[in-house]
Formats: C-alpha cells, sequence, structure tokens
C-alpha cells in the first residue's frame, strides 16, 4: 500500500505527537492553532481546518513512503473544503465483528 498515494486520515493537525490518544483513537479536538516558524500562517484557525495524511505517493521521495511519514493537508492558505490532489486517497478500515 505504501507509494500509492497519501492516505488521508480522520485526525485534525497537531503539531506534535505531546498530548494526543494514546490507544490509537483519532485526535478530533479543535483548538485555536498557536504556532511558529513555517507553519505561523495557521496562528488563530482551527485545528480540525486541517487534517492529517500518512504515508508518501507515487511522486514522492522514497524516505517519505512509509507509514510513519505525516504531513497536512490542505497546506497554510488552502480550505478544506475546497482541496483537491491526485496524491491524496484514503483506506476504508472498519472492526470485524
Amino acid at each position: 500500500m505504501s507509494g500509492n498515494v497519501l492516505q488521508w486520515v480522520q485526525d485534525c493537525f497537531a503539531a506534535s505527537y505531546s498530548g494526543l490518544p494514546a490507544d490509537g483513537s483519532a485526535y478530533e479536538t479543535t483548538v485555536a492553532l498557536q504556532l511558529t516558524g513555517r507553519l505561523s500562517k495557521m496562528t488563530g484557525t482551527s485545528s480540525c481546518a486541517f487534517r492529517m495524511v500518512r504515508g508518501g505517493d507515487w511522486g514522492d521521495h522514497s524516505p517519505l513512503i512509509r507509514s510513519a511519514a505525516r504531513s497536512l493537508r490542505p497546506g497554510p492558505g488552502a480550505t478544506l473544503e475546497t482541496y483537491r490532489s491526485g496524491g491524496v486517497g484514503f483506506r476504508v478500515a472498519g472492526t470485524l465483528d
């Protein structure tokens, strides 16, 4: 599955793993972001206005094509409602009884 498309996951944006659920559940807490550096344009926006993606797509360099690689979409300045990409997909998962 790695390298096909970036996997869009349910988690809202978080700048680090600190304070995220340790049980594997999705992080869906809405907070006003307070960021510095290259992500400072996102300061004041909602964490759930951005979603996390994992892995890499067919156009990425090999170090990014692994499930531990994480990024955010849509990037700073774009909106979740209008975001489109040929490199982002999703995997449907469910619990079997």
